[in-house]
């Protein structure tokens, strides 16, 4: 069985281009099956079993015992031909590794011409695991470069300010040829007009000091701004941060979010203009008992957050109290439940907010906020919970049952309360 490494640094683009053999036809041709594990750093092989059942499957794998587990991996995989592409691979145990591969060569007729794909920054497990020479992925030059980043900031048919592109050539060399980079400042500056937006980018030396950050044992509120390196530095969550309470993320191009679940006296979160983060996922909280003292948590101007998981069987963000919403277009869903929020700011998104409200999540909230929010139509009783008071910069209409909590509700704008511009209530 031959395994194929691609080797590169983060963000060069391993995991796209193991994406396009993946779902090529000739390769979807080839394999009777084909499966996608993202390994992280986290190479324990019950969890990797789980995740090449679920993929191959498409369903839930909720086996425990290992010798069952190994069973139907192998009913699985006999008698096939496949393709196993593990994503993002830390592990350097070749101990670890050898007692997967022997898992996955269960033998049988037929499984001549598997092949198992391997993503990894490092050359040292793309050899250990590796039967065949690696693919190194080079940076891009300069030129190819700009090239991606002026696609990205400046909108077509629109004259250039030249202090801009001079501003921005100089942002481009910051990015050491990592398209992931370029992409995403490009993305970012997109949206900001003004040379001083521009110069903030340009002149941040987060790059270099982040990741050699000490930072004091009694350290009560951290900022982190306009961090450019491809992946959040580790270092910064291997700190005593046990007395850390809050904790700002912004303008930042790393493309996962570490375990802030874990840092156990965090009361306030801020993540604000992250444009890579897609999931807020298990990687988040760490574990099922994570942000045990939250209170505060605001997800702002999240432009391609799409999912947002809760932790597990655990009670979730218990003490969680205010939640704001804000500029988030692609997350259509939220958590099954926020048991102890009582105040709610959203921004501009109608059908999550109904989605939210008609489906439980929020029971316990009292007092929120909505800006951009045009209409809300309630169709179901009882789900809305009881709130006392929300402040509204562009709510126009209400429609409700008529059993519905909402007699005594006021809605405040600029000054003072007033009623809604328009109630409808159905009967």
């Amino acid at each position: 069985m031959d395994v194929v490494s691609i080797v590169g640094l983060g963000g060069l683009g391993k995991t796209a281009l193991a994406r396009i053999v993946y779902n090529d036809e000739r390769v979807r041709g080839g394999f009777e099956k084909r499966m996608w594990v993202c390994v992280s750093d986290e190479f324990e092989i019950k969890r990797l079993i789980v995740l090449i059942m679920e993929s191959v499957t498409g369903s839930q794998f909720c086996q425990t015992n290992m010798d069952m587990m190994q069973v139907s991996l192998a009913e699985q995989l006999k008698e096939k031909r496949f393709l196993l592409v593990f994503d993002d691979v830390w592990n350097e145990s070749e101990e670890k590794w050898d007692k997967l591969r022997t898992l996955l060569a269960v033998g049988g007729k037929g499984r001549k011409g598997s092949k198992i794909l391997v993503t990894r920054r490092t050359g040292r497990v793309a050899s250990l695991m590796g039967t065949v020479s690696p693919y190194r992925l080079s940076n891009l030059s300069l030129n190819d470069c700009w090239l991606v980043f002026e696609r990205r900031a400046f909108a077509m048919g629109v004259e250039r300010n030249l202090n801009l592109v001079e501003i921005g050539r100089e942002i481009v060399k910051k990015c050491g040829g990592v398209p992931l980079a370029v992409k995403a400042l490009g993305s970012l500056l997109r949206f900001k007009k003004t040379e001083s937006g521009w110069l903030a980018i340009k002149d941040s030396e987060l790059e270099d000091v982040l990741p050699n950050l000490q930072a004091h044992h009694n350290l009560k509120e951290l900022k982190i701004q306009c961090y450019v390196g491809r992946g959040f530095p580790h270092r910064i969550m291997n700190l005593s941060l046990s007395n850390l309470a809050r904790l700002t993320l912004k303008c930042c191009m790393f493309a996962k979010l570490p375990a802030l679940g874990q840092l156990p006296q965090l009361e306030s979160l801020n993540l604000t203009e992250l444009p890579l983060i897609k999931q807020v996922g298990c990687d988040f909280y760490g574990s099922p008992n994570s942000f045990l003292v939250l209170k505060e948590l605001k997800l702002n101007d999240m432009a391609e957050l799409e999912e947002w998981c809760n932790a597990g069987e655990e009670q979730f963000l218990p003490c969680l109290h205010k939640l704001t919403l804000c500029d988030c277009p692609k997350l259509k869903e939220l958590p099954s439940d926020f048991p102890s929020v009582t105040i709610l700011i959203m921004n501009g998104d109608d059908k999550l907010l109904l989605l939210s409200l008609q489906n439980g999540v929020f029971q316990n909230f009292e007092e929120m906020a909505f800006k951009n929010v045009n209409s809300i139509n309630f169709h179901e009783e009882g789900k809305m919970p009881e709130i006392q008071r929300a402040c509204t910069a562009s709510l126009n209409c209400l429609s409700a049952k008529s059993k519905a909590p909402l007699g005594g509700t006021y809605f405040h704008r600029s000054s003072g309360y007033v009623r809604m511009n328009q109630t409808i209530i159905k009967v």
